[in-house]
């Protein structure tokens, strides 16, 4: 009798005929092996007869795919517990660390999102790069989030500073949605959003023919966009004017990615902080 039900690919060499059983010739027994066309990790087990990977989604590294300008993680700030974040160290390889106007909070034992570290932003917090590497004037583009409200509206990513040409991915007291301009010009759609909540989000928009809001690993809202054009500047984490978010992770793409990448970077984060499920 087998007292484990996970055997690796490894040990079946040396019980051929345990392997071959294993394989799916034991009754109910369906064999399944995961595609790595997008890069996912690879670790091997077996529980009833299909594949699996131990961490196949917590050890995803989303920088295997193409075209990450920017990404922040809080669990990677090392720091107390209740105190200020002043920098905010970029993981993309890029090199747009984001720094303090007005300082946000860390929290790393209390306000966590599946007990893992947020920064809270309220009031006039804001953290910004004002040169970053790597923005262009491209309409197409990829914007995931992890983050809880706790007031009625937040800017979750400025990209191109807040001028008239501005990139803005916000939420307000009843939906989340991506707009043009610090003074809200909708691109439309938009997704029902509490005070309160919490989710991860997506923005994913091609060119001037598409885009879409999704929201823990499906899409919520698409159309056609209802405005184009966008500009370069700076890159701000939430707005002066407008804070009000718990974050604990962002990632932006100067593309829209394939919904193969989509779904890779969605069970990532679902992975983390139990918003979606993925074998």
């Amino acid at each position: 009798m087998l007292e484990s039900s996970r055997l690796s690919l490894r040990n079946l060499r040396h019980w051929p005929m345990v392997g071959l059983l294993a394989l799916g010739f034991l009754p109910g027994c369906t064999p399944s092996f995961p595609d790595n066309s997008a890069n996912e990790p690879m670790g091997e087990s077996l529980i009833l007869g299909a594949w699996i990977s131990a961490n196949r989604w917590l050890t995803f590294n989303p920088s295997s795919i193409g075209g990450l300008r920017f990404w922040i993680r809080a669990e990677n700030i090392q720091q107390s517990n209740g105190t200020s974040v002043t920098s905010w160290a970029d993981l993309s390889g890029t090199g747009n660390t984001v720094v303090a106007g007005t300082a946000p909070t860390y929290y790393s034992s209390t306000n966590t999102i599946n007990s893992r570290p947020v920064v809270r932003f309220t009031g006039t917090a804001v953290l910004t790069n004002a040169a970053p590497v790597g923005l262009t004037s491209s309409d197409s583009g990829s914007i995931f989030a992890v983050l809880r409200s706790n007031q009625a509206s937040a800017d979750i990513l400025i990209i191109g500073g807040c001028g008239n040409t501005a990139r803005q991915f916000q939420f307000s007291t009843t939906t989340i949605s991506p707009t043009k301009t610090c003074v809200g010009q909708a691109i439309n759609p938009a997704y029902s959003w509490p005070i309160g909540a919490m989710h991860e989000v997506a923005w994913i928009q091609n060119l001037a023919t598409y885009v879409e809001v999704r929201a823990d690993g499906r899409l919520v809202a698409s159309g056609v966009p209802a405005v184009s054009g966008y500009g370069t500047g700076a890159l701000n984490v939430s707005n002066s004017t407008a804070s009000g978010m718990d974050l604990a992770e962002l990632l932006w793409f100067d593309s829209a990615l394939t919904t193969q990448n989509i779904t890779s970077v969605e069970c990532y984060l679902g992975a983390r902080y139990g918003t979606t499920t993925c074998l």
